[in-house]
């Protein structure tokens, strides 16, 4: 992920608005945090250094630092859940986009990046980048010689609109303002880090600004570079810098030219899980990705205190190190001692240990919250007032956080149809998309979060395999074997997993017997 680094403000391409800045801090532990163990040994910080800890010491206990990979498991459990189901094109959509096989017309959404990914798979990045992030973003770029302005080219389809997927984290400047009421994005800049051949072997490492403003080409100031007449009003200025050395000059790439006649707004869509404001969100599962970094410092100060206790220290009185003679039999060693022996001895100091409990105490607490804080998702939500959109809605999974973020990236992938069709000079729009809101079954009631909690704070049930039950269908599966759990976790009490288990069935059955059915919906004998 390409990561902005505030700058002093100047005409510097790499300048990083205030309003990017602020949250960066955020965005980057939610990042690292998503990327495991691994991840996090590399970025200094996470593991503190104890003081007077000499470095070597310290890289030593990073290299050996794990992570619990529960906010990885968490967001991709959740993404999992909604697209469980593949999201639907609406009647609506313009053949041109969904494309007919059988009139031999190809649309866009088979390939709609022009990397070979399906609208489906696409939305499933988008989806699961704003969970880490706060919020993900489309770019509706266009392919194709000229430009959007072509005609022979588009009907035999060497030209075309196609997405691009950008993270929180790439975004440099976004500026908006106010036009009668309406907020309108004047300017939009984003970083693209990229590998680049150099000679024939090697290779270097680029960082590219891309920028696009909304101006006012009134006179045609700026050119179409075709045949066409000179614009009126608004269009969009494209510019790019590449830097070819961090902290280097940049250079002029592209210094300027409009998108094309068509497209009258800077061709962005914008999908939010915690918006706050335009480009402004909070990462929801920063709570947890803190909670993980709490853990893994706890799990490494535990494993240091273990060495400690379980290598005991040999001390010796009344004698110097040097004047000690060394017996070896076998495999056996002593110590002779020249003088008297009560005045003279060796022995061990051992510790005792004592805080190792409160740590395990600690370190399953925190699994337990960790364990709260990602199902708080799928909770029903006590509204007191509601919104048109909610109304719409028939499920009671309207109710979670879950299902509005489903809704927000099904909005901003109908807005990139509508961008798309803007390109394609389509007059009747893009069209709609259906996206899965319909996990009513798996949406909890208290009762059912307290079990599952409960479990897990105790030891008894890992957040992995909570989150491997919920996505299945919320209960566990008849196949779950409480030994195999227990070993998972290195725990014991597999009698309580048993009763937890057999809890969870009777919970099953009596809302089977509630609805006539048998609960837990399809996903129920996985």
């Amino acid at each position: 992920m390409a990561r902005p680094m505030r700058r002093k403000q100047s005409d510097d391409p790499g300048f990083v608005a205030s309003s990017v800045a602020d949250q960066q801090e955020a965005v980057q532990i939610c990042r690292t945090v998503y990327g495991g163990t691994l991840a996090l040994r590399k970025e200094d910080g996470f593991l503190p250094q104890w003081e007077k800890e000499d470095l070597d010491h310290y890289r030593k206990r990073q290299k050996a630092a794990l992570a619990i990979g529960s906010f990885r498991k968490t967001v991709r459990s959740l993404k999992a859940i909604v697209y469980r189901k593949p999201m639907s094109l609406g009647e609506d959509v313009p053949v041109e986009i969904r494309g007919d096989s059988e009139r031999g017309i190809g649309g866009i959404v088979e390939n709609i990046d022009l990397a070979g990914q399906h609208l489906d798979l696409f939305g499933q990045g988008l989806f699961l980048d704003k969970l880490v992030d706060g919020h993900s973003i489309i770019l509706v770029d266009w392919h194709g010689p000229e430009g959007a302005r072509r005609a022979a080219d588009e009907s035999n389809g060497r030209a075309r609109p196609y997405w691009t997927k950008i993270q929180k984290g790439q975004v440099a400047r976004p500026y908006v303002r106010r036009d009668d009421g309406a907020l309108v994005l004047e300017s939009f800049a984003y970083f693209e880090d990229d590998t680049m051949r150099s000679g024939a072997f090697a290779e270097k490492e680029i960082r590219r600004v891309r920028q696009f403003d909304l101006v006012d080409v009134s006179g045609n100031p700026f050119p179409l570079n075709d045949a066409l007449p000179p614009p009126e009003g608004r269009r969009v200025l494209f510019r790019s810098w590449i830097q070819e050395a961090r902290g280097g000059d940049w250079d002029v790439e592209e210094d300027g030219r409009l998108l094309g006649e068509r497209m009258t707004r800077i061709p962005i869509a914008v999908d939010y899980a915690e918006r706050a404001d335009f480009m402004r969100s909070d990462p929801p599962f920063l709570d947890v990705a803190l909670e993980v970094v709490d853990h893994m410092q706890i799990r490494s100060d535990r494993k240091n205190n273990m060495h400690v206790t379980s290598v005991p220290i040999l001390q010796t009185f009344g004698i110097e190190p040097e004047e000690l003679q060394v017996i070896t039999i076998g495999t056996s060693m002593g110590l002779a001692f020249p003088g008297n022996q009560t005045e003279q001895g060796a022995g061990y100091a051992e510790a005792q240990g004592h805080g190792l409990e409160h740590t395990r105490t600690e370190l399953q607490d925190i699994e337990k919250r960790i364990a709260e804080l990602g199902l708080s998702a799928l909770q029903r939500q006590s509204r007191a007032a509601e919104t048109a959109e909610a109304h719409r809605l028939e499920q009671k999974a309207q109710d979670s956080e879950l299902a509005a973020w489903a809704i927000g990236t099904r909005d901003a992938i109908e807005e990139a149809l509508q961008l798309s069709a803007m390109w394609m000079g389509i007059e009747d729009g893009g069209g709609s998309v259906e996206i899965n809101t319909d996990f009513e079954d798996m949406v909890m009631e208290p009762e059912q979060a307290k079990v599952y909690l409960k479990a897990v704070g105790e030891g008894r049930l890992s957040v992995e395999t909570m989150w491997d039950a919920w996505v299945a269908g919320k209960y566990l599966p008849e196949t779950f074997d409480p030994e195999l759990e227990a070993e998972r976790i290195a725990g014991e009490g597999t009698g309580e997993l048993a009763a937890i288990a057999e809890e969870m069935r009777r919970l099953r059955q009596e809302q089977g017997a509630a609805t006539g059915g048998t609960a837990g919906g399809e996903g129920d004998a996985a």
